[in-house]
């Protein structure tokens, strides 16, 4: 009885406005903190997962969206533990999958020098995982791929976001 409780707190505690999040804090201090943070992570996947979908059927700004949404959620994570390199992670992915759906080059480029920002991050804590370790590489590829000019040669529906999120590896 006692998990579906918590399970059931931390799903309602998921589909709380910004303005409940100091709930959070409560929630975790009572013994809550596994069940929410598992909860928002599957929606922040989920989340980016609508994202792929509505990419590959060619709706660049209702993938936008989706990938907005999974980027809060990320943020609200890493906002909860600092220290948890996954949650840096998976910001990165919602970064970079945002990058690929938004139209303006400046906007590109900053989602992308923010991604490279919680790269460091994570490196800073010691060594990425095996699939993380091209992130950087790939990140600095195509900052620079944009600067170049070469930006926007296919439709956005035909560039690959190339994050996925089981390994959310690039």
């Amino acid at each position: 009885m006692r998990g579906y409780l918590r399970l059931g707190i931390a799903l309602a505690l998921t589909a709380a406005p910004p303005s409940l999040f100091p709930l959070v804090a409560r929630a975790q201090s009572s013994g809550l903190d596994e069940a929410y943070l598992a909860v928002l992570r599957r929606q922040s996947l989920s989340s980016d997962a609508i994202g792929d979908l509505k990419m590959k059927a060619g709706d660049p700004w209702g993938a936008q969206a989706a990938y907005q949404e999974g980027l809060a959620i990320a943020r609200r994570l890493a906002a909860a533990e600092p220290d948890n390199s996954q949650w840096q992670a998976d910001i990165v992915v919602s970064l970079w999958k945002l990058s690929k759906a938004r139209q303006g080059l400046p906007d590109k480029i900053s989602l992308l020098k923010e991604a490279l920002a919680f790269v460091s991050k994570i490196e800073e804590r010691g060594p990425l995982a095996a699939n993380q370790r091209n992130w950087r590489a790939m990140i600095v590829a195509e900052i620079a791929r944009l600067n170049s000019g070469e930006a926007e040669a296919a439709p956005a529906s035909q560039r690959s976001n190339r994050m996925h999120p089981k390994g959310r590896t690039p």
